[in-house]
């Protein structure tokens, strides 16, 4: 993740691979601090693993583009195929609005979590 600072019509990129497990789920979510809770927004929940889907399969380069539109919607792709979308108007209370994106990979033994603070402009 390479963004701090997102503008309307920008994009940022989550790029990762995971190591020798076979079943497993990635999310991604916004929240206003670097804990995982009931009240972040979950823009992408995708199960994954060796006969899945190709979005996330084991031990693979994978990388989901995330767009932030004017109209306030986030959305996140990969290969072009949308995984997942919100309308974060009611989510805003001001712009700019600081953040974190969490990206989370669980398998059904452990979650690995990765936060970046960001602020949609």
């Amino acid at each position: 993740m390479d963004a701090s600072e997102l503008y309307p019509s920008q994009s940022l990129e989550i790029e990762w691979r995971t190591q020798g497990a076979v079943l497993f789920d990635a999310r991604v979510y916004l929240s206003p601090d670097r804990a995982l809770s009931d009240d972040d927004i979950k823009i992408v929940d995708e199960a994954c693993g060796v006969e899945h889907n190709d979005h996330c399969a084991a031990a693979r380069d994978v990388t989901f583009d995330c767009d932030y539109y004017s109209d306030n919607y986030f959305s996140c792709f990969e290969d072009d195929d949308l995984l997942g979308e919100e309308d974060l108007t009611q989510y805003f209370t001001e712009l700019p609005f600081d953040n974190y994106l969490i990206f989370e990979v669980c398998s059904p033994e452990n979650c690995e979590v990765r936060t970046h603070e960001l602020t949609f402009l």
